[in-house]
């Protein structure tokens, strides 16, 4: 099963963050908290390499000056969004999917006011969201830009699957040493309880 950001590593423009939108992805495997998380943490990296090579893009002062309404200065990631000449480049549909990532990874690192958990699908959504932005990215800055599509088959399964999947391979396994025990010490099989019991 494959990456649905494995085709960065052959891209030495994109070496930055390449690593950070695959470990991303495979995060999943770990958790859908952990996954939203490091979803921003890419998409941090990106915006950041995308400042520092593209010399159209700055950061308002009107957002360095300004605040939230408790007073607190924006972030850096949000006000790197936000600033005009970049959401006019990206458009509205695509800077929305982002300021997505950047929402959902603040509730992954500091937790929801209401106490949910974050979700698989959320997760799933995040990664497609970042997916969109790395193609577009490729598209504006990449060597050999080709279009490409997210996989959802490619996604990682969760540690829980993994874990009951292992579970029932010990259990497999412990049934046949205990029967081939059994058969060694000459003790009887019973087959006919087994198979009364397996078919109830």
């Amino acid at each position: 099963m494959g990456n649905n950001f494995s085709y960065l590593d052959g891209k030495s423009e994109f070496q930055e963050f390449a690593r950070a939108c695959i470990e991303a992805e495979d995060s999943l495997k770990t958790s859908p908290t952990a996954c939203i998380r490091n979803c921003r943490a890419a998409l941090e990296k990106i915006m950041k390499w995308l400042y520092a090579r593209d010399g159209k893009f700055s950061i308002d002062e009107e957002l360095n000056n300004s605040t939230t309404q408790d007073g607190k200065s924006f972030g850096e990631l949000y006000k790197m969004m936000s600033s005009a000449a970049f959401a006019n480049e990206v458009g509205r549909d695509l800077n929305k999917k982002i300021h997505r990532i950047r929402m959902l990874g603040n509730d992954a690192m500091h937790g929801r006011d209401d106490g949910r958990e974050l979700t698989r699908d959320e997760a799933t959504q995040c990664l497609r969201n970042l997916f969109d932005f790395v193609q577009w990215i490729d598209r504006q800055y990449g060597k050999k830009f080709e279009p490409r599509r997210f996989d959802r088959d490619n996604l990682p399964a969760s540690k829980k699957g993994s874990a009951l999947g292992n579970l029932a391979i010990i259990l497999i396994l412990a049934a046949a040493l205990a029967i081939a025990a059994m058969s060694i010490l000459g003790i009887e099989i019973p087959w006919s309880k087994i198979f009364s019991l397996t078919s109830k």
